[in-house]
């Protein structure tokens, strides 16, 4: 008898081996540099007042540049937070010295006491993910913090990640939030 896998349970197993391919992706400073010049050429990008976005750690696509780019131009901007009981939201930084301490996840992020951006006024998410799907489904870390945030979002979710990490198809559940765009080093997915 074969057994059917819940997408949990297929996510679950997936996450090492998108890890691994992730981790063996070559010159990833080279083209998270791409991938960084693509988005801050399109008009989602140049037309945001406001950009809320992680900042891209280990393997990630690196969205340092992104911030200082958006902070020159004079956007407001967010990196996440997370919270007990699996809450997260974008607190307003104005310059990178704002993230001044290390989640336990070792991501920069604001103190507290930092003004929280409301999800509404965002015009732009950057979503990190181990993969996305064409269709704009992602595996995330498993917390399902993206998720739940964009359902509560305005704006434009844009995840951005390396071509290699871009599959056909990925296992989704009701709870999943796909992004609307796809950056890549090679590609523009408009969804």
């Amino acid at each position: 008898m074969t057994q059917v896998l819940t997408p949990k349970e297929q996510k679950r197993l997936l996450r090492p081996v998108c890890r691994q391919i992730r981790a063996a992706v070559p010159d990833k400073a080279q083209k998270a540099a791409k991938i960084c010049e693509t988005l801050c050429n399109l008009p989602v990008f140049q037309n945001a007042g406001v950009l809320l976005s992680y900042y891209g750690v280990g393997d990630e696509v690196a969205t340092k540049a992104i911030l200082e780019r958006a902070l020159k131009t004079g956007k407001r901007v967010g990196v996440p937070r997370c919270y007990e009981e699996s809450r997260m939201e974008f607190l307003e930084i104005r310059s990178l010295a704002d993230l001044s301490q290390v989640s336990d996840y070792g991501i920069p992020e604001a103190p507290d006491g930092t003004a929280v951006i409301d999800p509404k006024d965002a015009d732009l998410v950057l979503v990190p993910a181990l993969a996305f799907s064409v269709d704009g489904c992602r595996i995330g870390y498993g917390k399902g913090y993206y998720d739940r945030y964009l359902k509560r979002c305005g704006g434009t979710s844009v995840g951005l990640c390396f071509e290699s990490c871009l599959r056909d198809t990925l296992p989704t559940n009701a709870n999943d939030h796909p992004v609307r765009m796809i950056i890549t080093e090679a590609t523009i997915k408009q969804l």
